[in-house]
């Protein structure tokens, strides 16, 4: 121990409030604690609760019971509690669908473009049921045709019309040199 037997090295020489403090250190026996009436503390603890603290068994706190009025409030928050958590979840899980699907399409568009570039303007010409010497006029007045017929607003009840439609579109890029490298 440090000398002048406190822990912390010097000790305080001030209070709280201001005055000069004095460090004064003892222990008790549990048998002389039992015997006294009332230790008066700075905070104010009694005998009883001084000890309960020593021996760490402090008595559970006293607790109201509710009333009807606030066991109902409590059963209506609950009862919210877990209807939005179980909306949440359904959210979050047809939040999780519709970014898989997102993905499964941004994934299919990048492998047909990636199929289109390997086969060039042939596979566009193709798409666009244009033969090799056709001219710009030619592309425009495919893709006009094809997506009057394709477009997915005007086809609903096709599900490949959808598809097929950007196929079209990207076949006319490609032919209207409107596809770049950096383009997914």
């Amino acid at each position: 121990m440090p000398r002048g037997g406190y822990r912390g090295g010097k000790p305080p020489t001030k209070s709280i409030t201001g005055e000069k403090a004095v460090m004064v250190s003892f222990r008790l026996a549990p048998e002389t604690l039992l015997q006294l009436d009332t230790i008066a503390l700075g905070w104010g603890t009694t005998r009883t609760g001084l000890v309960e603290r020593l021996v760490g068994q402090a008595p559970p706190t006293p607790q109201l019971a509710p009333s009807s009025a606030e066991l109902d409030a409590l059963r209506v928050a609950l009862a919210a509690s877990q209807q939005g958590r179980q909306r949440l979840t359904a959210e979050l899980t047809a939040l999780t669908e519709r970014e898989l699907a997102y993905q499964a399409e941004i994934t299919d568009l990048r492998d047909r473009l990636a199929l289109a570039q390997q086969g060039g303007n042939s596979w566009a010409r193709g798409v666009l049921h244009l033969a090799e010497d056709a001219g710009p006029e030619d592309v425009i007045r495919a893709f006009r045709d094809l997506s009057k017929r394709y477009h997915p607003d005007l086809n609903r009840d096709d599900a490949e019309a959808g598809r097929y439609f950007r196929d079209i579109v990207m076949a006319r890029e490609m032919l209207q040199g409107l596809v770049g490298e950096d383009r997914p």
